[in-house]
């Protein structure tokens, strides 16, 4: 049977009420609505709206907590940096109701394609997104990295009468022992830096 929240208090009624036994009087109030609207409002603030994957904060938060874990468990964790390749160009090209249509598109396919639930996919900002890996060396993460690579590639974001197509380059990187979070992004920042100047539509593990 489904547990219900309930919030309940307890007074002692005056004297002059009780008579000769104390009584008591009991309120009872449910609280499934309270908590299903603060459940609604926690999910917006850890969501970005328009690709419905994690926000910058909630990615903080995660990495922070898996961080923790695998370094006292002595467990890998890898990141992914992604980004949408000439994304600027075809916003000035076809306008920004279809650059958010493609955006919410590769959010889709980046979402389709985390291989469990210890993953984590955000959008970091604009047309860039990160994955975040437990327990998950750089070499399965490079696979994770070409499997949405491949997948983005097939996408096509129609409107009335056009058809387009994008892809995205990634870097690929794991944690080493003793490193802080910023070297960890940089590395990983550089990869995809790497991926972009040789061509694009490519993965770079560093």
């Amino acid at each position: 049977s489904p547990t219900i929240s309930v919030e309940l208090s307890i007074s002692t009624l005056p004297e002059e009420l009780s008579s000769s036994n104390t009584l008591f009087l009991c309120i009872l109030r449910d609280l499934t609505l309270h908590k299903a609207e603060y459940g609604l409002l926690k999910q917006k603030a850890n969501t970005d709206y328009l690709t419905g994957l994690a926000n910058r904060h909630r990615f903080a938060d995660y990495l922070t907590k898996q961080w923790n874990i695998c370094e006292q468990d002595n467990l890998p964790l890898s990141i992914i940096f992604i980004d949408i390749d000439h994304f600027k160009d075809f916003n000035d090209r076809y306008g920004h109701i279809a650059g958010d249509r493609c955006l919410k598109r590769i959010g889709e396919t980046i979402s389709l394609s985390l291989p469990h639930r210890d993953t984590l996919a955000a959008r970091y900002g604009g047309e860039e997104f990160t994955i975040l890996l437990s327990n998950t060396d750089k070499v399965a993460a490079h696979a994770v990295a070409e499997r949405v690579r491949t997948a983005a590639t097939q996408l096509r974001c129609d409107d009335e009468t056009r058809s387009f197509s994008l892809t995205i380059s990634l870097g690929v990187t794991e944690l080493q022992q003793g490193e802080s979070a910023a070297t960890l992004f940089d590395r990983a920042d550089q990869a995809l830096y790497q991926a972009k100047k040789t061509g694009r539509n490519k993965t770079i593990t560093a």
